[in-house]
């Protein structure tokens, strides 16, 4: 029986396999030549890397020629090298000349870049996509689907993306004003301790309007808040304090005491 012949690609993906890439370990050196201020050896650490192709070492390259960090400032370089990285699937990348071309009103590549980014899940894209259609810039104007981005967002976790979204439910930005979905939203990001959050729907049950006065649910939120170190809000509870009896302070207390950031 005649030998196996070893066939082309597989030789190659077997050295492809041996062969040392571009470590975390050359980064983290160039990190830290770059902390200790040796801005030449960084430098050309970062650039080496970079024109192997190593997305994240692009995307540091840039962000040095974009800050002039050690190094004259160059935007052309910067740009270059932000978009080999974003084309490359680095996101944080896509977000930035997202930002650089909307800075230079040329809305339809800040579109393309933070499309980009949000379709790989990146909560800032997504954001930044939302701001676009709610303004028609670089895209046609669409309120659902800018909410819709930012409910993906917001779904993240980040509670000032929720806070957000909150706000636009009930300001209703894609028509008329949802309440629950406000209230929702909003809630989401108090329980997780975030003080604007709970400072917001405070606000809401002292004034009325998208719900009935509840000064007992606004006392709780805004002793929520107080916990939580937020000084505005002892202004707050002083005023409402006036209005309310000694029954009604109890009540609003013993909810807020029952309350833990996490809770839902």
């Amino acid at each position: 029986m005649g030998r196996p012949v070893v066939r082309l690609w597989v030789l190659l993906a077997v050295v492809a396999a041996l062969s040392p890439l571009p470590a975390a370990a050359d980064l983290a050196a160039a990190r830290s030549h770059l902390l200790a201020g040796n801005y030449n050896t960084a430098l050309a650490e970062y650039k080496r890397l970079a024109e192997h192709g190593d997305a994240e070492a692009q995307a540091s390259l840039a962000e040095l020629y974009f800050a002039g960090r050690g190094i004259d400032q160059d935007q052309e370089a910067a740009i270059g090298w932000f978009r080999r990285a974003a084309d490359g699937g680095h996101v944080a990348s896509q977000v930035h000349l997202g930002m650089i071309s909307a800075q230079a009103r040329d809305f339809e590549q800040s579109a393309k870049w933070f499309t980009k980014a949000a379709e790989a899940g990146d909560a800032e894209g997504m954001t930044n996509l939302a701001a676009l259609y709610f303004r028609g810039l670089g895209v046609e104007r669409n309120a659902v689907r800018a909410l819709d981005w930012f409910a993906k967002a917001a779904s993240q976790g980040d509670p000032a993306h929720q806070l957000q979204l909150g706000g636009l439910y009930l300001d209703g930005a894609a028509g008329e004003p949802d309440v629950e979905n406000g209230l929702r939203w909003i809630g989401r990001a108090a329980n997780q301790g975030f003080s604007d959050a709970q400072l917001r729907l405070g606000s809401i049950h002292a004034e009325g309007g998208a719900v009935p006065k509840d000064p007992v649910r606004a006392y709780m939120w805004f002793y929520r808040a107080s916990m939580m170190g937020t000084e505005q809000a002892g202004d707050r509870l002083t005023l409402l304090e006036a209005e309310m009896t000694t029954e009604q302070i109890s009540d609003a207390k013993r909810l807020a005491d029952a309350w833990w950031p996490g809770a839902r």
